[in-house]
């Protein structure tokens, strides 16, 4: 037995070994291909190129299709798979990084990304002013900014404040949340915008007259924490507050129609 067992130990200390070189000769490969890809010294990047080998070095945010069936994913990440991709990738039905695909000329790491209903992306980046909003991605890889949306800010090293927002089946964007104090004039807790920035003023004013039960007491908060539509042109959100009981509550659902108003009707209830 002794012997059986010093012979499954050296087996077992030499497999690691070789593991160990196959892995040290793959990070080699890896800055090499780096090198030669981007002319700069791959050894100052070594390490996130080693994270990077089956995977993200960082971490997603969000993951979504496109029209076509494609994967694109956003997040706080700069190699995938030792390539250098910075935030945003687009990957191949197998996994790997789809080499037609230019990442946008963005400043900064996209916060977040939705797919549009004509092909194109919506990815949520950084203004000048350290405020989030959208941008559209086209097919050809130009970026045009989405005016007058506002869907968080960018807090540099102390994180970013993003609001919960979705893209109806129209093109149309659904925000959820509110940033900073309330204004002399509350603004809703989910509101609706078209294409253009231009808000739907009377859908605001359904949230605001239906669904008072979504801002905090103090009126400065929302409590919606997330937003989701669904084919039929409702909205379905999900809300985090202390309910009628006084008791907290992560994961209220609530469903708002397509002009606005919440469906009082719609309660889940716990299984008998």
């Amino acid at each position: 037995g002794g012997v059986a067992a010093a012979i499954a130990l050296a087996w077992s200390v030499g497999q690691r070994g070789l593991e160990l070189e196959a892995y040290r000769e793959d990070v080699a490969r890896a800055v090499a291909q780096y090198e030669h890809e981007t002319g700069r010294a791959g050894d100052a990047v070594r390490a996130e190129l080693s994270l990077s080998l089956h995977g993200f070095e960082g971490r997603p945010g969000n993951v979504v299709t496109d029209s076509l069936g494609r994967l694109v994913v956003v997040g706080e990440f700069s190699f995938y798979a030792a390539h250098e991709v910075r935030g945003f990738v687009r990957l191949t039905p197998e996994g790997g990084l789809d080499p037609t695909f230019q990442p946008p000329g963005l400043e900064a790491h996209p916060a977040d990304v939705r797919a549009l209903p004509d092909g194109a992306l919506l990815l949520v980046a950084p203004a000048p002013d350290s405020t989030l909003v959208l941008h559209a991605l086209r097919a050809d890889g130009t970026l045009e900014e989405r005016p007058g949306i506002l869907v968080g800010r960018d807090g540099g090293p102390y994180g970013r404040e993003t609001l919960p927002f979705d893209v109806t089946a129209d093109g149309h964007i659904v925000v959820g949340g509110k940033l900073g104090a309330a204004a002399a004039t509350p603004a809703a807790c989910l509101r609706r915008f078209t294409p253009d920035g231009t808000e739907d003023a009377e859908f605001a004013a359904n949230v605001l007259a239906t669904a008072s039960e979504l801002v905090a007491a103090e009126g400065t908060r929302c409590t919606v924490t997330d937003v989701r539509r669904v084919p039929n042109g409702d909205t379905i959100i999900v809300e985090s507050r202390t309910d009628e009981t006084g008791t907290w509550r992560d994961g209220l659902v609530r469903r708002v129609d397509s002009a606005g108003k919440l469906d009082a009707s719609f309660r889940p209830e716990p299984l008998a």
